[in-house]
């Protein structure tokens, strides 16, 4: 995003967020600006990094006060070297403009420069998007105005430079006419947990367990009643007339606009205007006199009554017997509209309303019908105002199939999105209509034109009796009965002789009492029909593998616990395979080493098996200090272990990695893994709110992105210091000491991360009395000049000298480390020999091989490719977060599969690539691409290609003699013996056969299939050699290394 300067912006929407715009009574908030902004951010909780002790607080900045008596603004700390100030809006609002007002009287520059604005609508800013950024001095005051609005909850202001910040006033505005008054014009919010109500919209959280829980969950899974963003329903509170309108109109089931406004108070432009025309046109509302609906204001008790009456068809009843109110609250309480809506005076809540609307979309409509020329009003049994009006019907019966799982084929197949009651197909889009699987249900469908009809909301019958049993809950299990544990009391049911028994999602017609009785997993059980003899037995039983290697060329997975091999007929097999932290769908080929997968596996008549595979890739590196039966403790934290869990192999004391399944539990320990530190660039450090603050640091890390990671609470250390959450300030005070950048914590460092993502140690340059040296600084940002010996790149100023090596990192660090994009991994190969630059020095050695190198901010460097290959998959077009149109390529880096979008249109020819094609990126710090260049042309190099490549014709792109940072090989596999594997060229005079060894930790294998045209990650299983399957089945492969140690290597089949 450009930089925004000046006093009056205008900003054009990057994000528009999900979240719907919502508001409280307008009446809380002051006016501003014109008659229609409303600020938002009145009063409104703020907070902030600091205060200046004892002079204000950080809710003097949105008081509606600045006047510079009595302290009425906003200032940070003079300590704090990185302030902000936030608000919560108590809500999603359509944001149309953010107004900062300077303080009064004498004030600095500096707090009225280097600042941005943030919006976002989860409270940890995860959905963060930058509303303005400013560098300059706005004087009295700093105006955003947008166009289009931003839906925002969360406003930030913090500075981009270790300045103070100050602020008299600021106001957050949205257009009064654009707010909607209350939650009826939100959406649903997620969909339902409970299992009881499948589709049944939000658990709202303050009605749980309440008279209003099943009814609001009712309406709102129909789409009629809504609740609040932040979960809750808040039943207290009460309905304006034009809410309520259009809860009735979508109970009408049409919207029928007049020609011209029927009531001088709704303009065409109020967000209510077609639902109280349609309620007009079809003569339920009147208005409240002298042509006015008067829509904002709070409906009462005997409106509501009236317009539901007149709903229902009994309008002209309810004027014969007194019109309003007195006969529309008689035909009400006959038709029992107030039924559980307890005492109700002259004013009703949201709760009531709910109630009683759910009491009327149960009740039959009164309809008149003509016979000749007599006309006579009756109901009708079963047509209701959703069944007339909104093809809603409702229905019971018996789930027999869902998903794929069938009661009575044990071979279906079925789409995940269809399901059968009773032997009639529907379709559902709902999250958790599996756990009705076997049950009696009552549920609602849409009866549209074509089969099958969609189900909206199922509710368990009350016949139904369900028990989940955990595995290890179970005593004994036969086809007559389970006995188990429930808490510490043993319980036994009867299983019925005709019972359905369902064996991980397939109907199992022979089965032992084994099958009935899983090792790992857990049973569920149904008895349908209210008789105490459970009908279907459902098993899902659970097998956990640590993996140790992967064919995905031949779908065959060896696993390290025993002598199990999973592998997969493609032919006949289905398998889905989920990565259990994403949620994602991978392929076998995402699976590596170390992985444990929970597995569930089941067998079709047809001899057919199916495979659901979860992969974690969790792991716990820490020091055992606790076994106990089940579980054991790791550096203070309880784990569970998995069935069948080898405690043989592991004794208190044990350090190493334990690795643990998708359910958290420890499957596995490798004593000789050992995390070792990173090289990153802190750029700053905070520590989070709340009764357990976190020390957080931002890093740029050596995959050229930045992360925000948290301190590990109990073991954390800052060059062998221990410290913990409380320690924030000794910490921030340690890591200043170094003076990277004059007092900031900003500066390269070395640090180690758990399996958690968590830090549990930073390694600085600084070695005092008390600390360790781990990570030092050879010398610092100087003059050196660059130089390509023909062995190896070295660094070299006067007579000292030192090397580049394979895994030597540079990082190139902007002179403003606020500018996050500007951060660089940068390669050799864009330095030029004999060339000058500032570089700085870590960790070389007594080797004299760097470990880490910092080009200077103030330095130009051509943006070239980097050495690290991508395999592309495909290259395809999308929209970026500000609406643009940007190329991205998809494929596999790094060993994974990933995508990266171009920083800006053009970088990326989108003919030019192909998949099976290999390139070399340069990213910004966000992951976007700046340029790329192609290693591999399989029709040979184009002679206007200078760049380093290959092709079979010219299959090898070292330079001449020397061992540099980009090696790339072309050719045959000659021998393999022992996963030392020699590579050749076809032409034996190309160049001398090398050595790879496929033993190598930094090893990458990717294979191309150019039949099917995909690309998979591979393993050394799916490499062939000549010398034992001969020239014209030997693998050809292209392998990038780098000072002879190999990094990559890309099966072509």
């Amino acid at each position: 995003m450009p930089y925004l300067k000046g006093r009056i912006i205008t900003l054009k929407n990057r994000l528009i967020t999900t979240f719907t715009a919502l508001a409280m009574l307008l009446s809380q908030f002051a006016v501003f600006a014109s008659d229609n902004a409303v600020n938002v951010a009145l009063n409104m909780q703020a907070s902030a990094s600091s205060e200046l002790s004892g002079e204000n607080a950080a809710d003097k900045a949105n008081d509606g006060i600045n006047d510079n008596e009595s302290y009425t603004y906003y200032m940070s700390n003079a300590e704090d070297e990185m302030p902000w100030w936030q608000v919560d809006l108590g809500l999603s609002f359509p944001v149309s403009k953010i107004e900062i007002e300077a303080r009064k009287g004498s004030n600095n520059e500096a707090e009225r420069k280097n600042f941005r604005i943030i919006g976002a609508n989860k409270d940890d800013f995860t959905d963060s998007v930058v509303l303005a950024e400013n560098s300059e001095d706005y004087g009295e005051k700093f105006v955003c105005d947008f166009s289009t609005r931003q839906v925002i909850r969360y406003v930030k202001v913090e500075k981009t430079a270790a300045e103070p910040l100050s602020i008299g006033e600021i106001r957050v505005l949205a257009e009064k006419n654009e707010i909607p008054q209350g939650a009826e014009t939100g959406v649903a919010g997620s969909a339902s947990a409970d299992e009881s109500m499948a589709g049944a919209g939000t658990a709202f959280s303050d009605i749980a367990g309440t008279k209003y829980e099943s009814p609001v969950r009712f309406l709102n899974a129909l789409g009629i009643m809504n609740g609040y963003p932040d979960g809750t329903f808040r039943s207290e509170n009460e309905i304006t007339r034009a809410e309520f309108t259009k809860i009735a109109a979508k109970l009408y089931g049409m919207t029928a606009t007049n020609s011209s406004p029927t009531f001088s108070d709704v303009a065409e432009d109020h967000w209510a205007y077609s639902y109280i025309e349609t309620m007009a046109s079809a003569k339920v509302i009147d208005g409240v006199g002298n042509g006015r609906f008067a829509p904002d204001d709070v409906i009462t008790t005997n409106q509501t009554v009236k317009i539901l009456v007149a709903l229902l068809g009994y309008k002209e009843i309810a004027e014969f017997n007194g019109g309003y109110p007195d006969g529309y609250v008689k035909i009400a309480n006959q038709l029992k509209l107030y039924k559980g809506a307890g005492e109700i005076g002259e004013s009703i809540t949201r709760g009531q309303i709910a109630i009683m609307v759910k009491n009327a979309v149960e009740t039959d409509v009164l309809r008149q019908t003509t016979f000749g020329d007599k006309s006579e009003a009756s109901t009708i049994p079963g047509v209701t105002l959703l069944s007339e009006n909104l093809d809603i019907y409702q229905a019971e019966g018996v789930v027999d199939a869902v998903r794929g799982t069938s009661l009575t084929d044990a071979n279906d197949e079925g789409d995940s999105t269809y399901l059968t009651i009773n032997g009639y197909e529907y379709f559902s889009k709902i999250d958790n209509i599996e756990s009705f699987f076997g049950s009696y249900v009552d549920f609602w469908y849409y009866k549209s034109e074509n089969r099958p009809y969609e189900i909206l909301l199922m509710v368990l019958d009350k016949s139904n009796t369900i028990v989940e049993i955990d595995a290890e809950d179970i005593i004994s299990a036969n086809s007559d009965q389970v006995e188990y544990y429930d808490g510490d009391k043993k319980k036994k049911v009867s299983i019925s002789d005709s019972a359905d028994v369902i064996y991980n999602g397939f109907a199992l017609r022979d089965y032992t009492e084994d099958d009935l009785w899983p090792l790992d997993g857990k049973i569920r059980l149904v008895d349908n029909d209210n008789d105490n003899d459970f009908d279907v037995y459902i098993v899902n039983k659970i097998d956990t593998y640590v993996v140790n290697r992967v064919n995905s060329a031949k779908n065959i997975i060896s696993v390290k616990n025993g002598a199990t091999v999973i592998e997969i007929n493609e032919s006949y097999d289905m398998t889905t395979i989920t990565n259990a932290s994403t949620g994602i769908e991978a392929e076998i080929g995402d699976i590596k080493e170390w992985d444990v997968l929970s597995v569930t596996e089941s067998y079709t008549e047809n001899g057919s098996k199916y495979y659901d595979i979860l992969i974690s890739d969790k792991y716990i590196d820490g020091v055992l200090e606790t076994i106990g039966d089940d579980y054991i403790v790791i550096d203070g934290e309880k784990y569970e272990t998995v069935p069948g869990f080898d405690f043989s192999e592991v004794q208190v004391g044990d350090e190493g990695v334990f690795y643990a399944d998708a359910y958290n539990r420890i499957a596995a320990y490798d004593g000789s893994a050992v995390r070792e530190g990173e090289y990153g660039f802190l750029k700053a450090m905070k520590v989070t709110d709340g009764i357990s603050p976190i020390m957080q640091f931002r890093i740029f890390t050596t995959d050229g992105s930045f992360v925000t990671l948290d301190a590990h609470k109990k073991k954390f250390k800052v060059d062998g210091i221990k410290y913990t959450d409380s320690d924030f300030d000794s910490v921030f005070a340690h890591l200043k000491r170094n003076e990277y950048i004059s007092d900031s914590v900003a500066q390269p460092v070395k640090f180690v991360r758990d399996g958690q993502n968590r830090i549990t140690s930073i390694d600085t340059v600084y070695v005092g009395e008390e600390g360790e040296e781990s990570f030092s600084c050879d010398s610092p940002l100087t003059n050196r000049y660059w130089k390509h010996t023909g062995i190896m790149t070295v660094v070299a100023t006067g007579g000292e000298q030192v090397a580049v090596g394979g895994d030597t990192v540079m990082f190139k660090v902007p002179a403003d480390i606020f500018e996050e994009d500007d951060f660089e991994i940068v390669s050799t190969a864009s330095l030029s020999s004999d060339s000058q630059y500032s570089v700085a020095v870590y960790d070389s050695g007594a080797e004299k091989i760097a470990g880490l190198l910092v080009l200077g901010g103030a330095e130009t460097v051509e943006a070239v490719a980097g050495n690290r290959l991508m395999l592309v998959e495909e290259v395809v077009v999308s929209l970026n977060e500000e609406g643009e149109i940007v190329a991205k390529v998809c494929g596999l880096y790094h060993g994974n599969r990933v995508e990266f979008s171009e920083k800006e249109q053009g970088i990326i020819d989108v003919d030019d690539l192909v998949c099976g094609d290999v390139i070399s990126l340069s990213l910004t710090a966000g992951n976007l691409i700046k340029g790329y260049t192609k290693r591999w042309y399989k029709d040979g190099i184009p002679e206007d290609v200078t760049t380093r490549a290959v092709s079979p014709d010219e299959p090898y792109g070292c330079l001449s003699g020397t061992n540099d940072e980009l090696c790339l090989v072309y050719g045959k596999v000659l021998t393999m013996k022992d996963s030392i594997i020699t590579v050749g060229p076809e032409d034996d005079s190309a160049y001398e056969p090398i050595v790879v060894s496929l033993y190598s930790p930094e090893l990458k294998i990717y294979r191309y299939d150019s039949e099917e045209e995909k690309i998979y990650t591979a393993s050394p299983d799916e490499i062939f050699d000549a010398a034992s399957s001969g020239s014209s089945r030997a693998s050809r492969v292209l392998v990038r290394i780098s000072c002879r140690q190999e990094y990559e290597l890309i099966i072509f089949d």
